[in-house]
């Protein structure tokens, strides 16, 4: 049974259902198989070594995308009303490289899969219901299509160093895109894209407002140009410049 039951663990988040079932996907341990060959027995997926609550086959994460709801379907015999939508990718702990024995540092198994997107995704239930060994996760819906678990993953942590912080390196627009998805789980997603997004305002204001600076260095001399040759007066100038700077 996958209820809507909020770990206390998650206390620390506004949106603790955001990050209620953690999914591993066998074409992620396939993956990380050929990148770490000398640790491929750690990727085996049984049991799952991920720490997933559920594993699957047939979600890569190039075609999982935020936002995306999925729903059971079973044999004839039974029927699930269980409803899960993606939330977020995982951003995997050092448990990652211990629990695979791998080295540590920006070379291992915790941040290839934090720029990957490998470490799995999240879920949030919508419906409650069952879900048994063989059914079918079928896709209901997708209201974001371009935002894939490893595209959000190469945006926000592909330049991720020691520190794990995250860095946009995607452009203004995708960051816009990104900051409307709140289907996105706050923690250490959405919170960070929002921040970004705040901060990348700030500069873009700051550049309109040197530009209409610039502009009205030109404009003022032209203006008192003009106005001298055809021998008019500036009426109210001062009013203009103000909604030049404003616009």
């Amino acid at each position: 049974m996958i209820g809507k039951k909020k770990p206390k663990a998650l206390a620390l988040t506004n949106d603790p259902g955001a990050r209620a079932v953690l999914c591993q996907t066998l074409e992620n341990y396939e993956a990380l198989r050929k990148k770490f060959p000398e640790l491929a027995k750690f990727f085996e997926g049984v049991p799952a070594t991920c720490g997933e609550n559920i594993t699957v086959d047939g979600l890569p994460m190039s075609e999982v995308c935020v936002g995306d709801i999925f729903r059971v379907e079973s044999d004839e015999n039974y029927t699930s009303r269980l409803q899960l939508e993606v939330t977020s990718p995982r951003k995997p702990c050092v448990r990652m490289d211990q629990s695979h024995f791998s080295p540590l540092g920006t070379d291992g198994v915790k941040y290839h899969t934090l720029r990957t997107g490998l470490a799995g995704f999240f879920l949030r239930v919508i419906t409650e219901g069952y879900l048994r060994e063989g059914d079918l996760l079928v896709l209901h819906s997708r209201p974001y299509p371009g935002w894939t678990i490893e595209r959000i993953s190469r945006l926000l942590y592909g330049e991720s160093g020691l520190s794990g912080k995250s860095k946009w390196t995607g452009t203004y627009k995708e960051l816009k895109e990104a900051a409307a998805i709140k289907q996105m789980s706050p923690l250490h997603w959405r919170d960070d894209v929002l921040e970004h997004y705040k901060q990348q305002q700030i500069i873009v204001k700051r550049k309109r407002i040197r530009n209409s600076m610039i502009i009205l260095s030109v404009a003022i001399p032209v203006i008192i140009i003009v106005a001298k040759i055809s021998r008019k007066k500036i009426v109210n100038l001062s009013f203009f410049f103000t909604r030049v700077i404003i616009t």
